[in-house]
């Protein structure tokens, strides 16, 4: 599967749907599946956890640390799926850095979880983009 910053976010800060963000991380620490990550996931991360207000420097810092010990699937830009993600981006009107997210997940035919509702409403059409608040976990 493939996730965005909005659900990684959720690992780190307590916000709706953590609960459900954190059922992701966990089965890929248990490698019931893996995760995959555009690298702009990492910026986006660093960002919006600076700008968290009970983050220091060194939680920012022990946060992006502890993504890379999770061993997820960071996958760099390519020229073609960045072709994809611009076509995504003019045909949805969204930005290109989320649908580079979803052009990851088309051309590697994985599921895109979001917990950014906005960007869902866009772009529900596609079969493949899901929204974190509508996962349901069976224990």
């Amino acid at each position: 599967m493939l996730i965005d910053a909005s659900v990684i976010l959720k690992w780190f800060l307590d916000e709706d749907d953590s609960d459900k963000a954190k059922v992701i991380k966990d089965g890929h620490i248990s490698g019931d599946f893996t995760v995959v990550i555009p690298d702009i996931a990492i910026y986006e991360i660093g960002n919006a956890l600076k700008y968290a207000s009970e983050f220091s420097i060194d939680d920012v810092n022990r946060s992006i640390e502890e993504l890379y010990e999770l061993s997820l699937d960071i996958i760099a830009p390519l020229p073609d799926i960045c072709n994809v993600a611009t076509e995504i981006a003019y045909q949805n009107n969204i930005t290109f850095y989320d649908a580079f997210y979803i052009a990851l997940a088309k051309e590697l035919e994985l599921q895109f979880f979001t917990a950014d509702a906005k960007l869902y409403e866009k772009t529900k059409h596609l079969p493949f983009v899901k929204l974190l608040s509508k996962l349901e976990f069976t224990p």
